[in-house]
């Protein structure tokens, strides 16, 4: 593996990443040094191979492994090395149990009846009633107006009465309205 051929007998060399293993005297003379690779592995405390990391050949550094601590390192009679770990134990967060506080119990207020104010009976007024003027019925000679006669003038009949009439019902009117106003203003 990169270290070349040298002529006579030499002694076995120390390489990098190899093991020694033994000499062999070739038919031809030749002295043979055979080496075999050392590896380096990662296992856990039960010696079993930690998941993702596989066999590395040579001698390798230790190295980070998400979810192990490092031990220690052991290097076997072979030459081969050993990454020991152990899982780490990230302990789970135990909540701290907060005392619920003990609900105190909240005196309910007694209701105190309140009075239900009762209105007033308020007399109704009784609605006036307009009183209508009798209107006495006064008969009146019928006069005939001669066509000939330019001079004839039409009858005057009932305008003083009715004037007199109209002028009452509408004074009731008025007065029942300003009446019923006055009323409705003190429910208000």
């Amino acid at each position: 593996p990169g270290y070349p051929t040298v002529d006579g007998e030499e002694p076995k060399a120390e390489i990098p990443g190899y093991r020694f293993v033994e000499t062999k005297k070739l038919p031809n003379g030749d002295t043979e040094h055979v080496y075999e690779k050392v590896t380096t592995s990662y296992v856990d405390e039960n010696g079993d191979p930690i998941p993702g990391n596989p066999t590395e050949d040579g001698e390798q550094p230790k190295k980070d492994i998400p979810g192990y601590d490092f031990v220690k390192t052991v290097v076997d009679k072979d030459g081969n090395t050993q990454h020991i770990y152990k899982k780490t134990v990230t302990p789970t967060p135990m909540p701290d149990p907060t005392p619920t506080p003990e609900p105190q119990p909240q005196p309910t207020p007694q209701p105190q009846p309140t009075p239900e104010p009762q209105p007033q009976p308020t007399p109704q007024p009784k609605p006036e009633e307009p009183t209508i003027p009798v209107v006495p019925e006064t008969k009146e000679e019928v006069k005939y107006i001669d066509p000939q006669n330019p001079t004839a003038q039409l009858p005057n009949t009932g305008t003083k009465e009715s004037s007199t009439a109209g002028l009452a019902i509408f004074s009731a009117l008025a007065g029942l309205s300003l009446f019923g106003f006055a009323k409705r203003k003190k429910e208000d």
